[in-house]
């Protein structure tokens, strides 16, 4: 990766540097000649005088703010930085609050998108009272956090014996159940890059908590996430108003459907996880590198860099769209 490259990422050490590995890896089988339009740059890092960036990118794992106050100023320096020659920077840490769980229902119900209430728990007290004028049941979760447990709760006497022990900034979000009619819940995630977005996987569980190690496996799920995949997103135009909403260029977007139909969205990703499946999940393979020639192509494009008619080949749905 050159010195001299218009596309610039930083990373830091204890903020999962090596997450995106697999797009470098794969640019290097598919397109060797764009590596030289890239260069990876650790925190912190200050932008020589010659630069020749066009785009700069952090890969920080979020919320940075929390996990490493140090690499937030470092990065938010580097924007700065950026700013002052009129280079672009994809996803600035300072907008990373966006996502937060209080932030992003404000935002996302403000744009007319269903998204569930949540509201600040302020004291062990107000919680175990009066679910913070909540209703149950409700999910109590840290705001920042994609780590922090889930605690579902379903009556006010079950709030009595709720404790906020390990949580940092915890807060309660309405439950929607959006239980299929065969009893199962399906979690969608479609990425956005700008205003393109992928249909990227679904995953159908038993457990209203939806987590990959609890996906059904089975030829059923796997033709029905194989549908799902082979199509532009079917809420596009809503997933796109809510990366607007949000004010941010690229996110995974993770949304239901309730019993109605209807699109309730749950968050939003800034570092969403794309990898290659080695063994039972193969079959959707072909949508990851769709995602990733789409993450490439959206780089270049940002940095004024024309894309190669393989690249958006390779970004496209298979009838071309």
């Amino acid at each position: 990766m050159s010195l001299g490259s218009p596309i610039l990422i930083s990373r830091c050490n204890g903020l999962n540097p090596h997450h995106y590995d697999v797009v470098l890896d794969w640019i290097e089988q598919q397109h060797p000649d764009l590596l030289r339009h890239v260069a990876g740059r650790a925190l912190p890092y200050s932008l020589p005088n010659d630069s020749k960036c066009r785009l700069h990118i952090p890969w920080l794992q979020d919320p940075v703010e929390d996990l490493h106050a140090s690499a937030y100023h470092w990065s938010t320096e580097l924007s700065r930085q950026c700013d002052e020659r009129g280079i672009r920077t994809i996803n600035r840490v300072d907008k990373h609050a966006n996502v937060s769980r209080l932030e992003a229902s404000r935002r996302l119900a403000s744009a007319g998108i269903r998204t569930p209430k949540v509201m600040a728990v302020a004291s062990e007290e107000e919680l175990r009272d009066c679910l913070c004028g909540m209703e149950p049941p409700v999910i109590l979760r840290d705001n920042r956090s994609h780590q922090s447990p889930f605690v579902r709760i379903d009556s006010m006497s079950e709030a009595k014996t709720v404790s906020l022990k390990g949580f940092r900034g915890p807060v309660l979000a309405e439950f929607i159940d959006v239980a299929s009619p065969d009893g199962s819940y399906r979690k969608f995630r479609c990425i956005l890059l700008g205003d393109t977005v992928y249909s990227h996987h679904l995953q159908v569980t038993e457990s209203w908590i939806s987590r990959g190690k609890g996906r059904i496996k089975n030829a059923s799920t796997r033709e029905e996430e194989i549908e799902y995949l082979l199509a532009p997103e079917p809420h596009e135009e809503l997933m796109r108003a809510a990366r607007v909403a949000l004010d941010l260029e690229f996110l995974g977007i993770d949304y239901a459907l309730d019993k109605q139909g209807r699109v309730v969205v749950w968050e939003a990703n800034l570092y969403p996880h794309i990898h290659f499946s080695k063994y039972d999940l193969v079959y959707r393979n072909f949508a990851t590198e769709r995602t990733i020639a789409g993450m490439v192509r959206y780089y270049l494009e940002q940095a004024g860099i024309p894309a190669p008619a393989r690249l958006i080949q390779q970004a496209s749905y298979v009838n071309g769209e």
